[in-house]
């Protein structure tokens, strides 16, 4: 007989990711499922969730026990998958990270990556996955793997690696935005499009792409017009550096000092804008009045919550869809010696030509008879090459940083960052933010 698995759900109260998760969980039927974990903090959000995936377990005819738990250990024993989506500190501390650097004039169009943004993030994720990822070790199944979503992908990829012997495979949407984007400037439909690209995650380029019957393998000059006329960040991207490059893009935005500036709008004349916290009071008067991109955030969540609960409640059957998130997928062909070709976050080991081997980037890979293997890119012009390789240094410092509690490692992370200007302000930066996450990161930043 067949074995039958336990998969576990980190950040299972995201009433948008843990649905999504273990919907698409259930919906695929090759992966030998026994038990699904649902675990969160927020029991209340768990509470609203697993009612929701019991309801679609018996819609489904499924033979899935369905547990929600808020003790760690618990949650991870037995687990032969982790899926992890966290954010510690919340909308409140993404606000902060993006605020207080506006007034060192550093503006981050997303900040969960890359710049003080990503670094904080990094510092308060990292010691609680890596929590996770020993309990894992110790009382998870033999061959367990943790599948890591959360942000910033790669530091937290990195420090995973070092710190646990567990295999540890990041994954974000990154190239299937690019896809949907491609099909919505071209028409072209998205099913006849595939893109293969590596880099760091959110600032990756294209080795090569189909779009309908055409291929694009460093021809990007020939790619048709209209994508370029929609995303000028994109044409410039590819005049300066000659790569088309990968993402909604307000992501590679925050790798280079020259988009995210008062000159373009904050990123309008690119076609984005600074986002998810407030801009500072000084700039409010130069700038369009909106509501914080964080606060609708919240506002829509609310609203999810809402539209769940009426879900769960109403008697009618849920309308039940895959995702195009490829998880699912990936572990079906790892647990029953499937094929599946994906872009995973995991160490470079030469697939990228010119970057040091430990560096963790955003890789094709295909899972040939349950096994993953990377693919072998081209090398990438010189130009973005030495930008490639200098985040994956700069991400690895962060990673060391957040394992450690090394104040120096932290702030000459930021010293190399592209957005930040001088050490005075690396420093400045460093120091106010850290003070607000006392409790969640690392205790030798205070020592």
């Amino acid at each position: 007989m067949n074995e039958l698995f336990t998969v576990t759900l980190v950040g299972a109260g995201s009433t948008v990711w843990g649905a999504t998760m273990a919907i698409d969980i259930l919906l695929q039927r090759n992966l030998p499922l026994k038990t699904l974990i649902l675990y969160d903090i927020n029991a209340e959000r768990l509470v609203l969730v697993e009612r929701l995936v019991t309801k679609a377990v018996k819609q489904l005819g499924l033979k899935v026990e369905v547990k929600a738990t808020t003790n760690a250990k618990e949650a991870v024993t037995n687990a032969r998958f982790i899926l992890t989506s966290i954010h510690v500190g919340g909308d409140d501390s993404w606000t902060k990270d993006v605020r207080i650097p506006h007034e060192f004039g550093i503006y981050q169009s997303v900040g969960d990556t890359i710049g003080p943004g990503g670094l904080m993030r990094g510092l308060r994720n990292i010691p609680v996955l890596v929590h996770l990822a020993k309990l894992l070790e110790k009382v998870g199944h033999k061959d367990a793997t943790i599948i890591q979503l959360s942000n910033p992908m790669n530091p937290i990829c990195a420090a995973l690696t070092k710190a646990t012997k567990v295999p540890v495979i990041g994954i974000c949407h990154g190239v299937m935005d690019t896809e949907q984007i491609l099909s919505n400037t071209t028409g072209i439909p998205i099913q006849d499009i595939k893109v293969v690209a590596a880099g760091n995650n959110h600032f990756l380029f294209a080795d090569h792409f189909k779009l309908g019957d055409k291929i694009y393998d460093g021809n990007w000059d020939k790619v048709p017009s209209v994508f370029y006329d929609a995303y000028p960040l994109m044409k410039d991207m590819l005049d300066r550096f000659g790569v088309f490059t990968i993402n909604n893009p307000r992501h590679p935005a925050e790798f280079l000092p020259w988009y995210n500036t008062k000159e373009n709008n904050w990123g309008a004349d690119w076609g984005f804008s600074i986002e998810p916290g407030e801009i500072t009071r000084r700039e409010k008067a130069e700038i369009n009045e909106r509501v914080p991109s964080n606060l609708l955030h919240m506002q829509s969540s609310g609203n999810i919550v809402e539209e769940l609960k009426r879900k769960v409640n109403l008697n009618t059957p849920l309308q039940l869809t895959k995702s195009r998130e490829k998880v699912a997928d990936l572990m079906a062909a790892l647990l029953t010696h499937g094929d599946c070709f994906i872009h995973v976050n995991i160490s470079n080991y030469g697939a990228v030509p010119g970057v040091f081997d430990e560096a963790n980037l955003e890789l094709p890979a295909q899972v040939i008879a349950g096994k993953l293997y990377r693919i072998q890119t081209k090398l990438l012009p010189e130009k973005i090459r030495v930008e490639v390789d200098r985040i994956a240094r700069e991400q690895i410092m962060v990673a060391d940083a957040a394992l450690t509690g090394d104040r120096e490692l932290a702030i000459k992370s930021l010293d190399i960052d592209a957005l930040v200007p001088n050490h005075e302000v690396a420093l400045n930066v460093f120091n106010l933010l850290i003070e607000s996450y006392r409790e969640y990161v690392h205790p030798k930043f205070f020592n």
